[in-house]
This record gives C-alpha cells, sequence and structure tokens, in this order.
C-alpha cells in the first residue's frame, strides 16, 4: 500500500468512499440528500490534505490530515471494500 497526493480528478472517488462508510448513519439522523451531501463534499474536498490510498493498481481510500492551530491534527481515514482500477474510475 502506498499514498498518493489527491488531484481534483479524485473528489467522487472520494465523495462515494464518504457515502459507503457515513451514508446510513447520516440517512439516519438527517436522512440522505445527495444535493446537499456533494455540496458538503464539495466544500470539505482539499486535494492539498487529502491523499489516496492504493495498493497494487486500485485505490482503495482515502486519508486526510488537517491542522487545527499549533497542537491539534486530525486524521480522517476511510477504505473501501471494493477497490477501483484507474481504468474503471
Amino acid at each position: 500500500m502506498r499514498d498518493i497526493p489527491a488531484t481534483p480528478a479524485d473528489s467522487e472517488f472520494c465523495y462515494q468512499l464518504h457515502k459507503a462508510a457515513m451514508g446510513s448513519y447520516v440517512t439516519a439522523i438527517w436522512g440522505w440528500d445527495d444535493q446537499v451531501q456533494h455540496d458538503f463534499h464539495a466544500r470539505a474536498f482539499s486535494p492539498a490534505h487529502w491523499q489516496i490510498i492504493t495498493a497494487g493498481q486500485a485505490d482503495i481510500g482515502m486519508k486526510e490530515v488537517a491542522r487545527h492551530g499549533d497542537n491539534n491534527i486530525k486524521i480522517t481515514m476511510r477504505l473501501t471494500h471494493n477497490p477501483v482500477s484507474p481504468s474503471n474510475t
């Protein structure tokens, strides 16, 4: 496995990871609204702070490292059970 810098082209992959990982929780609390979630993702997605986790030729997850102030770091990681090869994106 290795991490590679995210690019704008990775946005939809990361959105689908969010949907797979958090969709049932969001649905249970607020209901899932695809447009609202896409808008939230568009505001949050920052390729400069995100990395794509790969295994072989498949994208298997994402990692976000966000710094908040001098002493706080938030790391978000999501992995998929359905790897995506570059030819499938």
